[in-house]
């Protein structure tokens, strides 16, 4: 049986591909992205 939060964690690697942050945009978005993510909920484990 998979663990729902594989799921996830899946989805999220799909949405947001991981690479060298170049330029001040960039980072800014990539920030964005990390505040968004934070506030959800249902990633976290309790």
């Amino acid at each position: 049986m998979q663990h729902p939060y594989n799921s996830v964690y899946s989805k999220l690697l799909s949405q947001y591909q991981s690479q060298v942050i170049k330029t001040e945009e960039e980072n800014e978005y990539s920030l964005a992205v990390v505040e968004d993510l934070l506030s959800c909920s249902d990633l976290f484990v309790t």
